[in-house]
């Protein structure tokens, strides 16, 4: 049979103490309950009276059936606590002993039950402040003394034991179990006395060094896990109505978080999943198909000039003609990293960091996210319609390119030259959309024709039918200030990847 610690052994002296005595025996408690199945009180003495006989483990059904009869009944919640801690499931006894405390603050005999269950965990300032938390409710408690010199001998501080022990001597001068630990600590000689304590000093830190160390470990273990079970939600999320309805979408993400409302990022990334399903939720399954994907930005029909009409314009953006589209969705942030890896399990970029743009992706890679996600990439009338939203000048933000305003070779950031920033880290322009200039190029769907001004149809174009090479927009974090205009056109072949090519998609 394990050994009992002594935290346990001392904690058990003092709930013996604390107990209420039952008056008749085992088989009468019994009785009343089988009289009063759903009498609290008669719940309550059936675990006293097991508890009693010795019997702790069969206590908790009773004081369980107590508190579910009376939820804020605090000396179960209480009892509770102390069985759990004999039993070493100590999460369990700082959970019970905690509701006894919400439910009657000055409730002494817990506070102490929990001072001494943080110090069997190791947790010894909260163990010190809960029972000094016990001695301002009842400053004279001699139980709650004994139980403070313990913690203290147990964190190696002898003298402040020694000053607890005869505080509770003094409240109570017939209290064997404080002489007893008074004694036991006078006796040894002072140089003895010196070496325990800095021995238990340095075990606790070695303890305290080892819980962190599994402490950490448990928490990537869990990250893990959480990570997976959220991975396995957005693949529930993309199949069809007629599979899995909104409805049974939106209760996945509720149980979810239910079960892992601390574990950052991906408590946050399930609220505002669950918030976009209960929205579709509430639709028809018509309505739901004109709702964009999260993170969009709706940029209403219209028609504008496309091309540029300044002197610094280039003539493949040339003739300046009048463009007419069709209402459509644009992503506010550039695709990232950790939004691409969720959906094909890769991580291509050079850059890493999950906030950071996916880069080093061909057009096709761009392409295939997008539909895997249920969106487009944008044409290329579309992205300068949405750059631009109404401004004339070259830069969506003024005709200056100012200092800071985004992230490329010579714009004043951090980052310049240097590397990709963290999605939206710039103003964004007057629709709210971030890095339509710098960071990364972005594929766009249309193939390049540096002529097709010339020819390009006035309503939704969607560019040359076929070509070599695909059109690219916005400039980077290696680009020159000149490339970040709002006209300016680029292009690659296709299967062309670089650390400064990104994309964000459309629908």
């Amino acid at each position: 049979m394990k050994k009992l610690s002594s935290t346990i052994l001392f904690f058990l002296v003092i709930v013996i103490s604390a107990v209420i005595s039952w008056a008749g025996k085992l088989e009468n408690a019994q009785e009343r309950v089988r009289n009063n199945p759903n009498d609290a009180y008669a719940q309550f003495y059936l675990g006293v009276a097991f508890v009693n006989s010795g019997q702790h483990q069969k206590a908790i059904v009773p004081y369980k059936e107590a508190i579910r009869i009376k939820p804020d009944y605090a000396d179960a919640h209480n009892n509770l606590s102390q069985i759990y801690f004999k039993l070493r499931r100590y999460q369990d006894a700082v959970a019970s002993v905690k509701e006894a405390i919400r439910i009657q603050p000055d409730h002494v005999n817990s506070r102490i039950g929990l001072g001494m269950t943080y110090l069997e965990l190791g947790q010894h300032q909260e163990a010190i402040d809960s029972l000094n938390e016990a001695l301002r409710i009842k400053p004279d408690h001699a139980n709650t003394h004994l139980a403070l010199g313990f913690a203290y001998k147990k964190l190696g501080k002898y003298e402040d034991a020694i000053t607890e022990y005869k505080e509770a001597l003094r409240i109570r001068p017939d209290f064997p179990q404080a002489r007893n630990q008074l004694s036991e600590l006078e006796q040894k000689p002072l140089a003895e006395r010196l070496a325990e304590e800095k021995l238990a000093r340095e075990k606790l830190l070695l303890e305290e060094e080892r819980k962190n160390l599994e402490a950490l470990r448990l928490a990537e273990e869990n990250n893990k896990k959480v990570a997976q079970e959220y991975t396995k939600l957005i693949e529930i999320e993309k199949k069809p109505e007629e599979s899995v309805p909104a409805d049974s979408k939106v209760k996945a993400w509720e149980e979810f978080l239910g079960k892992h409302k601390g574990s950052k990022p991906y408590a946050e990334k399930a609220s505002k999943r669950l918030k976009y399903w209960n929205q579709l939720a509430r639709l028809s399954p018509d309505e739901r198909n004109l709702i964009p994907s999260m993170n969009m930005v709706l940029v209403s029909s219209g028609c504008f000039m496309m091309g540029a009409s300044n002197n610094f314009f280039n003539e493949n953006e040339q003739p300046v003609h009048e463009v007419c589209l069709s209402s459509f969705h644009i992503d506010i942030y550039e695709v990232t990293q950790a939004e691409y890896e969720e959906v094909t399990g890769k991580n291509p970029s050079f850059f890493v960091g999950s906030d950071l743009p996916v880069e080093e992706v061909t057009w096709d890679d761009a392409n295939n996210y997008c539909v895997a996600v249920n969106k487009r990439l944008p044409t290329e009338a579309e992205w300068e319609y949405a750059a631009r939203h109404k401004a004339t000048h070259k830069y969506y933000w003024g005709e200056e390119l100012g200092t800071a305003n985004a992230n490329c070779s010579g714009c004043g950031s951090e980052w310049d030259n240097v590397k990709t920033a963290v999605v939206g880290s710039f103003k964004p322009n007057s629709l709210g959309i971030y890095d339509m200039a710098g960071n990364v190029w972005e594929w766009v769907s249309d193939w390049y024709d540096a002529g097709y001004y010339a020819t390009s149809p006035k309503q939704d174009p969607k560019g040359p039918p076929s070509g070599k090479a695909k059109s690219l927009r916005g400039g980077s974090w290696a680009s020159i200030p000149n490339t970040l205009r709002i006209t300016n056109r680029f292009r690659s072949y296709p299967d062309n990847k670089r650390n400064y090519r990104g994309f964000r998609c459309a629908k």
